[in-house]
């Protein structure tokens, strides 16, 4: 098993296999896949991986081994149509509402 890491030891990228090819670049996922691994990137061969390390959720360093990333935040989740939907349903009743308080006609203070 292959893990490239960024200078910071956060795991990017986890394959199979790993090939480096004469102009630097390495062939990875069974050949599937050519990728250029900048110079502060690492390509490191573990024996093993648990099954619940993630590439940007965890490091790995040769001294320290597996651990968390303390700055790992989870991504937000891309709205669904539906939730994009209700949104629309909401600010068009907003607007509906709005328009409607805009055009009643206010007493005139000054004609009191």
């Amino acid at each position: 098993m292959f893990l490239i890491t960024n200078g910071n030891d956060v795991i990017y990228y986890i394959t199979s296999s790993c090939n480096k090819e004469s102009d630097g670049s390495y062939i990875i996922d069974n050949g599937i896949l050519r990728v250029l691994v900048p110079e502060s990137f690492i390509v490191h061969e573990v024996d093993s991986l648990k099954d619940d390390i993630e590439p940007y959720k965890h490091c790995y360093s040769e001294s320290k081994g597996f651990y968390a990333n303390s700055d790992y935040v989870e991504p937000v989740p891309e709205p669904t149509m539906a939730d994009l939907q209700e949104q629309i349903a909401e600010l068009s009743a907003n607007l509906d509402y709005m328009s409607m308080v805009a055009s009643v006609d206010l007493p005139n203070s000054e004609e009191e």
